[in-house]
């Protein structure tokens, strides 16, 4: 006789609440056009703290230099012909201290993809500026690969476009540094994802009973700063053991496969998990599994979860009967399938 299996696919409810939010950076390009030309912050950028300026269309803007002059952060109205942008610069124009680096972040510390940036900068001869952008993690450290170097003009704003290099996605801020800067003009600041991208997208996560042994296979679309799969397993789904650690990709826009083999799983209950770390320490988990040694008719696997683009795939170790049914308990699929 063949098994019946059902499958029950639930309808989701979203709860909403409502809260004040503090201010971040938009999806697109920030011309500040909407912050009017006036002064946001003046004082002393020498010294580990450095010069702030708070929430200007949703940036934080940190400006350190070498010397212990008086710097001003400022909004200029077109002052390089293509509308408003923020200013750093000496306030008497006859010091002109060294810039050691200007960064900017979100103002609420969301994580965002960096594509692009406008630099108008000069060095102390008063000609252009050799720069380098590099993406931060939350912990303000450079994240690995995340560098580019090029010219900024000093009399119109350049275009440094980074959005090809996967290393400036999914990070928390971007520090801009120099050999020789005195004067920078920040505009046309192109974000993406702001405040929703997770360092991994998730295809399949399956457990497969291979005689007294349990394969976990599964797979990423897409990877962003990952470090490394920590494979965990319970009895209860309340405490986890490590059973084994894998290497992450880093950074991919390619699917990755990966297996782990638990050689010495629970003859009854073996609930899995993994534990995705990426490099700046946060921490993603995976879908829970339950596979049970004991249960000869164990061997149910449906993936991808959820379906992507509208293909589900239903792996049986037996011969069996299955049925989809809807969230109104609407059998809508019933149909026999062989082993595997």
């Amino acid at each position: 006789m063949r098994n019946t299996i059902s499958l029950l696919f639930a309808s989701a409810f979203l709860a909403c609440s409502f809260f004040a939010e503090a201010a971040r950076p938009i999806n697109g390009t920030t011309t500040f056009t909407t912050t009017s030309a006036t002064l946001i912050a003046s004082g002393t950028a020498s010294g580990p703290g450095g010069l702030t300026a708070v929430n200007v269309e949703g940036f934080n803007f940190n400006l350190t230099t070498a010397s212990g002059a008086t710097m001003k952060i400022e909004v200029w109205d077109g002052f390089v012909g293509t509308g408003n942008g923020v200013a750093f610069y000496e306030s008497t124009s006859t010091i002109n201290p060294p810039i050691t680096g200007i960064t900017l972040k979100s103002n609420d510390g969301a994580r965002f993809d960096f594509a692009s940036i406008g630099i108008n900068a000069t060095n102390s001869s008063s000609g252009d500026a050799t720069v380098t952008i590099t993406g931060l993690n939350s912990s303000g450290n450079p994240v690995s690969g995340a560098t580019f170097t090029g010219t900024a003009s000093a009399v119109t704003l350049s275009t440094f476009s980074v959005s090809s290099n996967p290393a400036f996605k999914a990070i928390y801020g971007v520090r801009i540094t120099s050999s020789d800067m005195n004067y920078v003009f920040l505009d046309n600041i192109n974000l993406a994802n702001v405040g929703s991208t997770l360092p991994v997208t998730w295809m399949d996560f399956r457990a497969i009973r291979q005689e007294q042994n349990i394969l976990l296979n599964w797979s990423t679309a897409t990877e962003q700063n990952t470090k490394e799969f920590t494979v965990q397993q319970s009895t209860n789904r309340i405490n986890w053991n490590t059973i084994g650690t894998l290497k992450a990709a880093g950074n991919s826009q390619a699917i990755r496969q990966y297996s782990f083999v638990h050689t010495s799983p629970n003859n009854d209950a073996n609930y899995y998990r993994l534990a995705q770390a990426d490099l700046d320490g946060q921490i993603t988990y995976s879908k829970t599994l339950l596979i049970k040694l004991s249960d000869k008719q164990q061997g149910l696997s449906v993936y991808p979860n959820p379906v992507q683009n509208g293909r589900l795939v239903v792996q049986l170790e037996k011969a069996a009967t299955i049925q989809i049914i809807n969230s109104s308990g609407v059998v809508v699929l019933r149909k026999q399938l062989e082993a595997t």
